[in-house]
């Protein structure tokens, strides 16, 4: 009886053990994804970022042309 009672506990224990490291697998696999995630993200804000520093850099080439060209048109009318 003491035996028996002793491998039903190591079943026990086993299976505890066993479903402890699938849950800790789980969240491994769950941060991974997490930060791959996030990474992605701040890929994304960079490349808008710098878009951004881009169109602006633009405007500030365009619109005084722009600016330029209309007082031309003003002045010729």
């Amino acid at each position: 009886m003491l035996e028996t009672q002793r491998v039903m506990m190591t079943d026990k224990t086993l299976a505890h053990s066993m479903t402890a490291a699938k849950a800790i697998a789980a969240n491994q696999i769950a941060r991974i994804a997490a930060r791959k995630e996030s990474h992605q993200q701040n890929e994304a804000i960079e490349r808008l970022r710098v878009n951004t520093r881009i169109l602006n850099g633009a405007e500030m080439q365009i619109y005084p042309q722009l600016a330029t060209s209309a007082m031309n048109r003003i002045q010729t009318e």
